[in-house]
């Protein structure tokens, strides 16, 4: 039992010196893969990622909630995240977060969508700024104590909108905002 309070102990110190690397601002993002019954985060920056054992072999979970990426990854404040991961078509890029609390995380940034003209192939990526914030932790299936965002919401923050886009899978013309479900 105290080779338990001692590992649990020295969790904590990890993961309080990841989290502040983490948030150092030459880091960029935070990718949370399972290995086996350890989670092992990469905190990626300028220079060669780090690895830090992030919830070893305790069972304790991540404090905050975390997005998956296309590949099922977790990851924690992403400087680019992808919407439409079949073609990497609709991209949120250039993200600088605002925030991240178990509640919400939010993030300033650009929405880049692939204007398909004359096709999808040969189209080109037009920017439009927003404020992004990702919401509504869910628990991860079969990861008791672990959540991620379940929802996003998109907010134009200038009158360059897109021309469309779906919210709760209805087409709106130029929207101000969009909210979608986010899966997992």
């Amino acid at each position: 039992m105290r080779l338990r309070s001692v590992i649990a102990g020295a969790f904590v110190c990890l993961a309080a010196t990841a989290c502040g690397t983490a948030s150092h601002a030459a880091a960029s993002h935070v990718v949370t893969k399972k290995t086996g019954s350890t989670y092992i985060s990469h905190v990626s920056g300028a220079g060669e990622p780090a690895t830090v054992s992030a919830v070893a072999r305790t069972g304790q979970a991540v404090a905050h909630p975390a997005l998956f990426d296309c590949l099922d990854h977790a990851v924690a404040k992403p400087s680019s995240y992808i919407l439409t991961c079949a073609d990497a078509g609709s991209v949120l890029a250039s993200l600088s977060w605002t925030s991240w609390t178990s509640q919400q995380a939010v993030a300033v940034g650009v929405h880049e969508l692939n204007n398909c003209t004359p096709n999808c192939a040969a189209g080109t990526f037009v920017r439009y700024p927003a404020v992004i914030t990702f919401w509504r932790p869910e628990p991860v299936p079969g990861h008791a104590g672990e959540t991620y965002f379940s929802r996003i919401t998109v907010r134009y923050t200038t009158t360059k909108r897109p021309p469309a886009y779906m919210n709760y899978n209805q087409l709106v013309k130029h929207p101000a905002q969009w909210t979608e479900v986010l899966g997992h």
